[in-house]
Formats: structure tokens, sequence, C-alpha cells
């Protein structure tokens, strides 16, 4: 399965949780209780929590109970962490990311940045939409894939810019049809949130 692939085991009792207030907590998948937690507040059953050593708030996605979320990860100097949610059923794979901002200053800003460095290592997207959401920014695509089968991938990705910091999810989905799978698409923007100051 996707998920145990990025998680590294099968093992249903496996940690899916970060560590809250120094002390390391163990959830198991089966729980649906869905967390990465650096002092997050409490999960309801089918979210992930996700926050940054220098945000006071938190990224919140609600997920559909046919998710799964992987352990959270973290870069080397530790300035962002990540996390990996997969739907084997609906071949959905979410990637969500808080990292610092660097010069953008808004979340339409952060997702030029992010756009410019995915065109140039992938030049092949096609239909390209951008738009806006109240505070989020958001960026969808199509990925052609080529590998003996032809593979229509679709993308969508949000940002959100709070305090220095640039939340980023994205949600791919494989293979990809529009009239079928639209109003699936469009009901991730309703997953993502932030809680907290």
């Amino acid at each position: 399965a996707i998920l145990q692939a990025l998680s590294g085991g099968s093992d249903a009792r496996r940690p899916v949780v970060g560590h809250a207030g120094g002390v390391r907590r163990s959830i198991p998948k089966t729980d649906l209780a869905l967390a990465c937690l650096w002092g997050a507040p409490p999960l309801a059953a089918g979210e992930v929590v996700q926050t940054h050593p220098e945000a006071a708030w938190s990224l919140v996605l609600r997920l559909p109970s046919s998710f799964e979320a992987g352990p959270a990860r973290s870069s080397h100097e530790g300035s962002a962490v990540a996390v990996t949610a997969a739907d084997t059923e609906s071949g959905m794979l979410l990637q969500a990311r808080i990292q610092p901002a660097g010069p953008a200053d808004d979340a339409r800003q952060c997702r030029e940045r992010a756009f410019r460095r995915r065109d140039a290592a992938s030049p092949a997207v096609r239909d390209v939409r951008r738009y806006e959401r109240a505070e989020r920014a958001v960026l969808e695509y199509t990925v052609i894939e080529s590998a003996g089968v032809r593979i229509t991938r679709r993308h969508l990705a949000v940002w959100i810019h709070r305090d220095g910091l640039c939340v980023e999810a994205e949600v791919t989905l494989a293979p990809y049809d529009e009239e079928q799978d639209r109003a699936r698409l469009d009901a991730v923007l309703d997953w993502i949130g932030i809680v907290g100051r």
C-alpha cells in the first residue's frame, strides 16, 4: 500500500503522531485519530493536525475516514515539517507542509514561488488554473504520464500564509477524469483550515 511504503511498515499499532509537550504519544492508526502533533489541540476522528515549532497555530486537515496518515517528517535543519496521507480506495494522495515563507508575504506569493520550482522540475504541466478563496491561494494543473500506459494525474494545491510561514496542502489524483472527479477535488478546499491564533 502507498501509506505502508511511506510510513515504513504495516503494523496497525504503529505510532502516527509526533511528540506533544515533550511526551511521546502512540495512537493506533485503526482509531482514525490521525495526527502529527507538537502541542496541537485535541483531535476529532479523521483529523490530521500539523504544527510548526515557530507557529502558535496549527494546520488542520479534516480528511474522510478512508484516509490514513503517516508519521510526521521534518527537514534536516528543522525548518519545515510535513505529513502524507493516502486514500487507497480513490487513489488520492495528500501531502501537507509548513515551511518558512522567505520573501513571500502572502499566500499568492507562496504559490508562485512553489510553482516556479515545480514547473522547472516538471515542464510537462498543462491545464493550469490559479484562483483565490478567502485567505487561500489555489493552484491546479495536470500532468500526463506515459510509461507504457497514458495516465492523467490532476494536482490541486492550496497555500495559506501566516506569521512568516507558508502552509501548503496538495492533493493528487490519478487516473483523473474531469467529469467524474471534479466534485471530489472541489471538496478538498473544505478539508483545510487553521486553528489557534
